[in-house]
């Protein structure tokens, strides 16, 4: 049986347009010689550490938790920490939607960003595990109701980079022994929070989500630094952002097709995988069985 190669995969940045401010933001347009990336930037002149946002396999300008990402935005900019919002070109596509998320930081880093923050929800939440491991500057990665396939490059980010999981007990598209194998993964620093009844979206505990990541992205990007002076983005250069695949064993992005589907690699799936955009579920819990959570969210960090 033929097995195809892992592929480096790269996109050019041609050109950045950014418009008037609208609503406490700034849109942003990437020309790419891969199409264009739609960006919301809520910036902080002469900041450091930024947060980057993105949603899940339905694309646009969605968010989890009854709104969390434009709240947090605003929120964060009293903090002087930056925000940029990140639409996917193609939502599905593995590979593509990490592209554009490694097209966010470095956006930023044209402006001076030095440490970055990754939340992304579902399918986002693999986005931003495989964007992270790829990105030097990334020193934290917020993965909420996390699909787990994808997610391998989980294990090559710590110490530089620590891991936030966040799922509901509740969830009925991707349960929560998703978030529990990323987190068996993952090495330190990282914490596992499950609550009690909640389903995929986090709508029903949004206020207590939103305090959490609120406070996790402060402390991890507080060792940034003070603020220094900002440049402003270069607009007409050519850029060029790479992603490699990983040498840690885990599952490159460009083995997975726009269905979600495996293709084929080297070794077999873990079978705690699961797929976002898959019919039925075949995660499995992690060995000891799924402990069953107290009512209220669970911290499962380990000490």
């Amino acid at each position: 049986m033929k097995h195809r190669a892992p592929a480096v995969e790269a996109m050019q940045i041609q050109a950045v347009e950014v418009g008037e401010a609208e609503n406490g933001y700034q849109p942003v347009h990437l020309r790419t010689d891969r199409g264009t990336v739609a960006l919301r930037h809520y910036p902080v002149p002469g900041t450091r550490p930024a947060a980057v946002w993105v949603g899940g396999v339905g694309g646009d300008w969605d968010s989890p938790a009854r709104g969390l990402y434009p709240r947090l935005c605003e929120a964060l900019t009293q903090e002087r920490i930056a925000s940029l919002r990140v639409r996917f070109r193609r939502p599905g596509n593995l590979t593509e939607s990490v592209l554009d998320v490694l097209a966010g930081p470095h956006y930023l880093e044209q402006a001076g960003v030095t440490a970055v923050a990754l939340t992304g929800h579902s399918f986002g939440g693999a986005v931003v595990i495989q964007a992270a491991a790829a990105a030097p500057r990334v020193r934290t990665v917020v993965a909420l109701a996390t699909q787990s396939y994808g997610a391998a490059p989980a294990a090559t980010l710590a110490p530089r980079c620590s891991l936030l999981l966040i799922h509901g007990t509740a969830d009925e598209v991707l349960p929560p022994c998703c978030a529990q194998s990323v987190y068996a993964l993952a090495g330190e620093p990282k914490r596992l929070v499950l609550y009690e009844g909640a389903g995929h979206v986090l709508d029903e505990v949004a206020a207590q989500v939103e305090q959490v990541v609120h406070a996790w992205i402060g402390e991890q990007l507080s060792r940034a630094g003070p603020t220094v002076g900002g440049v402003q983005p270069r607009s007409t250069q050519s850029q060029e952002v790479a992603m490699e695949p990983h040498p840690s064993g885990g599952q490159d992005p460009t083995l997975k097709d726009e269905q979600g589907r495996e293709a084929l690699q080297e070794e077999p799936a873990d079978p705690t995988l699961k797929d976002a955009q898959a019919g039925q579920p075949r995660a499995v819990p992690p060995p000891g069985g799924t402990p069953q959570p107290a009512a209220g969210p669970t911290d499962a960090t380990e000490p």
